[in-house]
């Protein structure tokens, strides 16, 4: 987890330990990932891995990109990867 951590020092800590397992594995996968896959990995509920990425998204942490479908994808925001 530290060297997942390093390249977001300080930011990390101010997500919700819930939260952090789905930016955690969003940074290990690095490529956009829908709900039902980081439910999966993350061993979580697709409904409660799907509220929280809406919430990252509303916070700027995550990009939601539209498929043109129900299912999304969702990625780690650039802002969010800046160090500093």
């Amino acid at each position: 987890m530290d060297s997942v951590t390093s390249f977001v020092p300080g930011k990390i800590e101010c997500i919700a330990s819930g939260t952090t397992k789905i930016v955690l594995q969003m940074a290990f996968v690095w490529e956009a990932a829908g709900a039902g896959d980081l439910a999966v990995v993350t061993k979580m509920e697709n409904n409660v891995v799907s509220a929280q990425l809406k919430q990252l998204a509303g916070k700027g942490i995550v990009e939601k990109l539209d498929t043109g479908g129900r299912n999304h994808l969702y990625r780690l925001s650039n802002d969010f990867l800046i160090c500093g």
